[in-house]
């Protein structure tokens, strides 16, 4: 496998679209962190809602991502973020271990990837079956 090809299956085929998810998956994790700082019930929300809805999302948004531009860490990235803003702040708070913040964006990585790698290799293995299958 050649040095351009690690790139494109890491990052993308289009420089462009890889921008693009970069860019939301920063904006995500931003907001889904900013918002619980304010006392919002986003936190709650995304961790009562984790058994359905929120990964059903993240799973379909990584899945489309892989499908359109082939990028498996980028995949990852776009369900990573929001977990790990979650976690980041469940940590914080003293939900899972009281720690200041500095100690818990380390802490927060563990638990993050226990659920991030599994939705990225559901999301990846949803985009070749529908490939697959589909009739274009």
């Amino acid at each position: 496998m050649s040095k351009t090809n690690i790139v494109e299956y890491c990052f993308g085929q289009e420089v462009d679209r890889t921008a693009i998810a970069v860019l939301l998956s920063v904006a995500v994790f931003s907001v889904v962190y900013i918002s619980s700082l304010y006392d919002t019930d986003i936190v709650p929300l995304l961790v009562n809602t984790t058994q359905g809805g929120v990964v059903v999302l993240l799973l379909l948004a990584a899945a489309y991502y892989y499908h359109e531009n082939r990028g498996v860490l980028v995949a990852f990235l776009i369900v990573f973020a929001p977990i790990y803003a979650v976690f980041i702040r469940l940590v914080e708070l003293g939900n899972i271990a009281p720690s200041p913040l500095r100690e818990a964006v380390v802490e927060a990585v563990p638990l993050t990837l226990l659920f991030a790698v599994p939705i990225t290799i559901l999301s990846i293995g949803l985009a070749l079956v529908y490939e697959r299958f589909s009739t274009n």
